[in-house]
């Protein structure tokens, strides 16, 4: 984000759009950064509408500990119920589908914006190609995210590591996007 910044609103360049941009490429560049503010804003709601839910999660699962010291027998509050609330059943493949589909549209938003700027001022070509890395990374979700399905050993490693198989498709799929929006900033491929 700092180098998009950089590149619209401070760098000597940003007065003008590089010497290879067509007219119109120069014309869309104040609706560029706008757009790009837009995805910057859309992607912070996300990660403190996740944020929240795992820090309230910590909290109730820290004061279930409390409460229930030396009683074994209680089940462990799952991220799922604090996550999803109202929601019966956050396990089998209804859920992971239904969450599936549910992160697409959250995603997809950004993600057509992104490649279509980045065509408009930069490269269609590579628009192209870093779009099909996406939705490459998107069409493996449902793998990542059905760790209820999971065998136990494997859900106990993400775990130990402390990051969720989802992180393995999410963040690079956010990357992908802020590279499309990086190129369509800067007005050519990079």
């Amino acid at each position: 984000l700092a180098l998009i910044i950089n590149e619209v609103f401070v760098s000597a360049e940003a007065e003008e759009a590089p010497p290879t941009a067509s007219p119109l490429q120069r014309h869309l560049r104040p609706a560029v950064a706008v757009t790009i503010g837009w995805c910057a804003l859309y992607y912070s709601f996300l990660q403190g509408q996740a944020a929240a839910a795992f820090w309230i999660h910590k909290k109730r699962r820290e004061a279930g500990n409390k409460e229930k010291a030396g009683h074994d027998k209680e089940k462990a509050l799952e991220f799922a119920s604090v996550k999803y609330p109202g929601r019966p059943n956050t396990q089998g493949l209804i859920f992971v589908m239904d969450r599936s589909v549910g992160n697409l549209l959250e995603q997809t938003p950004p993600f057509l914006v992104a490649v279509w700027l980045h065509a408009l001022a930069a490269s269609p070509n590579e628009a192209a190609f870093f779009g099909w890395i996406w939705l490459l990374l998107r069409a493996a979700y449902p793998v990542a995210f059905a760790h209820p399905s999971m065998p136990r050993a494997l859900w106990g490693v993400q775990r130990s590591l402390g990051v969720s198989w989802v992180s393995l498709i999410t963040w690079p799929s956010y990357a992908v996007i802020w590279r499309l929006l990086y190129g369509a900033a800067r007005g050519r491929s990079v």
